[in-house]
């Protein structure tokens, strides 16, 4: 099962990285395959990733940012490709 890490500065105070990295390899037990840190604004997430489905891919990589979205979760999303086109039609990615 995979690690997920966030941090909201709701008073536009800087968020410290490191304490973020330390926070998200604390989760390193929850899965060894692969890890991400994204930051968009005030908010920072972090992922640490068990593969179970997709074992080398690298697009499964977490978490998703875009300028409009940062996005971290634990599951599959089967209909991936649809959600894709729709979503780059849209101009989030």
């Amino acid at each position: 099962m995979c690690g997920i890490f966030g941090c909201l500065s709701v008073t536009k105070k800087q968020i410290d990285i490191d304490t973020v990295k330390k926070a998200v390899e604390s989760l390193s037990h929850r899965g060894p395959d692969d890890k991400g840190i994204a930051q968009l604004e005030n908010v920072i997430i972090g992922h640490i990733r068990l593969s179970i489905i997709d074992l080398k891919s690298n697009a499964a990589k977490q978490p998703v940012i875009s300028p409009l979205l940062l996005l971290a979760y634990n599951g599959m999303i089967y209909n991936f490709l649809e959600l894709k086109q729709n979503l780059s039609k849209n101009n989030f990615f």
